[in-house]
């Protein structure tokens, strides 16, 4: 009698087991979460280019930049980030483009420092595409260029 139920209870085990492989055959493998990577697929910057000073004589009147890079095949979506730190531990604009330029028409959050800015492939055929190694900087110098002159009284008055 033990036999008979050892054997009952193995055929048991291996018919739930089957059962179970089957389900999940049939399930296919999990769909992950993530967005697919567009691997190799990185923006080329255009301007501002890497290291410019920026200021109210190259960009009048409050020595804002307008950002430009190279448009990717397929790309549909693009994200912008500015930070003032390489890190981008705090990130002062983070948007979301259809198209290869971006000019912010406040400047309430931009001063005078080095800033880094970043653009990857947000969206295309191929997935999301990878931020660059290295972010692309410019500097903002508002006052250079801009002080103003003393026009009456004559100096020494």
């Amino acid at each position: 009698m033990n036999g008979i139920l050892a054997d009952f209870s193995r055929r048991i085990w291996i018919g739930a087991l089957t059962l179970v492989l089957a389900v999940l055959a049939l399930l296919g493998p999990a769909q992950s979460q993530a967005k697919p990577k567009a691997g190799g697929m990185l923006v080329t910057p255009v301007y501002p280019t890497s290291g410019l000073e920026v200021t109210v004589a190259n960009h009048p009147p409050v020595a804002m930049p307008y950002f430009e890079w190279q448009p990717v095949a397929g790309a549909t979506l693009y994200r912008l980030q500015i930070s003032d730190q390489i890190g981008f531990n705090t990130i002062q604009r983070d948007v979301t483009l259809a198209h290869t330029k971006y000019l912010a028409t406040d400047v309430d959050w931009i001063r005078d420092t080095t800033w880094y800015w970043r653009v990857k492939v947000q969206q295309s055929p191929a997935g999301e595409g990878d931020w660059p190694a290295f972010p692309w900087t410019f500097s903002r110098n508002w006052a250079k260029d801009n002080a103003p002159t003393l026009l009456a009284p004559a100096a020494g008055a």
